[in-house]
């Protein structure tokens, strides 16, 4: 299976996309937040966007080349001619065609058609128009047309934005299963760093067009390299200074750590030293768990008892993660 490479600068209004990954047999998620740079990408490899300098390649076919990384001379093959599969944000489909005749679109043959159908358990809607499907639906239909050119690059535009809550969790997990099976370069874009650990193998946070980290879900939290990521990935940033036995948390050290709610358990009331501490602001239900907002950071606890808001409290790190510490630090 060939990688995807790409290396690209493009000059937006505000910043500058500077962006450089390699993707193999797996998922890499684009995260960051709104007008950050990660649709320009992917339209960049499709042939929507012209970079203005750079190059994107898959395995021995270079799409495009421009300027210093352009591999030796200018090159910027139409969308057509370039192996992509491509699901842009809202799923793009045509609203006078039926279902069949969306997936067709993609230039697959009738039994390639119907077998996509199948695969995505939507032979039923086949005569439908988008208009009467549901968002999980249109999500299918939108994929099976993707697919259908039998790319060799898959590209997803948000391609869970528009499903509520419900349909977004059966939805992601379709999905999952459906790109592991894949096994083909596919590049994510996503706001929800939830989804991004639930599809993604790698995940590149880019800010301001700039690429912060690139690694996979579990170094992200692990690692994180600024606030940004600790941010992305739900947690807090305290100080900490170095003592006998390690990090230990002071507000006055010269080091900023992360903290994430499922290592830091809340207690009413003022706590020892080495302690997290501040005033109870929130509390919510997340997943099963009892989240409890104490200050600026966030931690669980068993019972909210004592811990109502404008209460003292505190809290009990279990771990801490060194911004920018490099893995093995």
């Amino acid at each position: 299976m060939a990688a995807l490479d790409l290396d690209i600068t493009s000059r937006l209004r505000d910043f500058t996309v500077d962006v450089g990954l390699c993707a193999e047999r797996e998922v890499v998620a684009l995260v960051g937040p709104s007008g950050a740079g990660k649709t320009t990408v992917l339209r960049a490899v499709a042939g929507l966007h012209r970079p203005d300098a750079g190059r994107v390649r898959c395995g021995d076919a270079v799409w495009f080349a421009r300027g210093e990384r352009g591999d030796g001379g200018a090159v910027d093959l139409p969308p057509e001619r370039r192996s992509v599969g491509y699901v842009p944000q809202h799923h793009a489909l045509f609203p006078h065609l039926t279902v069949t005749r969306n997936v067709a679109f993609s230039g697959a043959t009738e039994d390639a058609v119907t077998s996509l159908l199948t695969r995505f358990g939507i032979a039923h809607l086949s005569g439908e128009r988008p208009a009467r499907l549901s968002g999980g639906e249109r999500q299918r239909v939108a994929l099976a047309r993707a697919l259908g050119r039998q790319p060799q690059v898959l590209l997803l535009d948000e391609p869970l934005a528009a499903l509520d809550a419900h349909t977004r969790r059966v939805v992601r997990d379709e999905l999952a299963q459906e790109l592991r099976a894949l096994a083909i370069p596919t590049l994510l874009v996503t706001h929800d760093f939830a989804d991004a650990t639930a599809l993604a193998d790698r995940v590149a946070v880019i800010v301001e067009g700039t690429l912060r980290q690139l690694a996979t879900p579990g170094e992200l939290v692990e690692h994180p390299a600024d606030r940004f990521v600790v941010a992305l990935t739900g947690g807090s940033v305290v100080r900490a200074r170095e003592g006998a036995s390690g990090l230990v948390v002071d507000g006055d050290g010269p080091v900023d750590v992360a903290v994430y709610p499922w290592e830091v358990d809340v207690r009413p009331g003022p706590g020892p030293a080495g302690a997290l501490e501040g005033t109870v602001r929130s509390a919510a239900l997340e997943a099963g768990r009892l989240r409890v907002r104490v200050g600026d950071w966030t931690g669980e606890a068993v019972s909210l008892e004592g811990l109502e808001p404008g209460r003292p409290a505190h809290g009990v790190p279990r771990r801490l993660h060194r911004l920018g510490a490099a893995p093995g630090q």
